[in-house]
């Protein structure tokens, strides 16, 4: 490229109308050897590709921290997420286990209480049977005989005080 379309390049960098591609060639022009009237221009793209590199990799390095950083708290952020959905779940596991356990508990309650009143009632029932008082049956027969007796005496007696009611 010559001087002249250099010169025109630069004036158009300057003025800020150059394109993407018209810059390139300006860089790759100025990057070979140039006539000392460009040495000056020469050296500024120079500084300015070496800032430019400069800047790149320092933003690269804060770009980098920074993306590290915010993944650093989301990951936090998940873990905090993740403890707090196992808190309720270990939370809702424990009040259904405390639920069952509960339930339980009042079968046994029932259960026992329902045991100790037939328990009760089988020993009320036992109790009012009678007992064979006597182990030989002649005695038995004999207090039978006996009870029936004066069971026949009172009855008497207590027709005659009918009748004696009856006839006066």
């Amino acid at each position: 490229m010559n001087t002249e379309e250099i010169k025109r390049l630069l004036d158009k960098y300057l003025d800020g109308q150059t394109t993407e591609a018209e810059e390139q060639q300006l860089r790759a022009s100025l990057a070979g050897d140039v006539p000392q009237e460009l040495r000056a221009e020469k050296a500024m793209f120079g500084a300015l590709a070496q800032f430019e590199q400069t800047a790149t990799t320092l933003m690269d390095e804060r770009v980098a921290s920074a993306t590290e950083h915010r993944m650093s708290r989301m990951i936090d952020q998940w873990n905090r997420l993740e403890t707090v959905q196992r808190r309720k779940s270990r939370s809702h596991a424990m009040k259904w286990l405390t639920g069952v356990a509960a339930g339980m508990l009042v079968l046994v309650g029932v259960s026992f209480y329902a045991g100790q009143k037939q328990q009760q009632q089988s020993q009320a029932q036992t109790a009012a049977m009678p007992q064979d008082t006597y182990n030989d049956p002649r005695m038995a027969y004999k207090e039978t005989e006996k009870a029936l007796q004066m069971l026949s005496e009172k009855l008497n007696q207590g027709i005659e005080e009918m009748e004696k009611i009856n006839n006066n």
